[in-house]
């Protein structure tokens, strides 16, 4: 299975590559590939990513985005790549949502034409659900959404645009 994983070489990047290689035992099941910017990795982090092949693009480069995936042909995609420590989104929010938002937008757009049919993963994060009151815990996916910062922002507007 072509495994596709954006964001490759963070923190869940490197552990969802590491579980997905330990359920492929034989290592003949899964072709493991990459998508990060340039970037250092730790050293915990090389030997992991040394079993993929990793294509080093920018999510928002719609064209560089169609040729890696019409390379790939990916059967599912892990899309993890985007900004994500909370507390900077408030100095920059524009670059949480240029990457969170439009980053999966452009994805999405790339799959569709290059004409494949993968099955995408979007992660997201609690933090879309924002303020949670005392009565609605624990927090469920029914809850609803009251999100606080601008990366709680950004990842709902993912969220949302990953389901329309």
């Amino acid at each position: 299975m072509r495994t596709l994983i954006t964001g490759i070489a963070g923190f869940t990047g490197i552990h969802l590559s590491e579980y997905l290689l330990s359920q492929d035992r034989e290592n003949d099941n899964i072709d493991l590939y990459g998508l990060d910017t340039v970037r250092n990795v730790s050293k915990e982090a090389q030997p992991i990513l040394d079993k993929a092949k990793v294509f080093t693009s920018n999510i928002l480069d719609e064209e560089e985005m169609k040729k890696t995936l019409a390379e790939i042909k990916p059967d599912r995609i892990f899309h993890l790549a985007g900004l994500t420590f909370d507390p900077n989104s408030y100095q920059s929010p524009e670059n949480f949502y240029i990457i969170n938002v439009f980053g999966t937008i452009n994805l999405l757009e790339a799959v569709k034409q290059v004409g494949i049919s993968p099955l995408i993963h979007i992660a997201c994060s609690s933090a879309e659900y924002g303020l949670i009151l005392e009565n609605e815990n624990p927090i469920r996916e029914t809850n609803h959404f009251r999100p606080i910062s601008p990366y709680a922002i950004s990842k709902l507007a993912q969220d949302m645009v990953g389901k329309g």
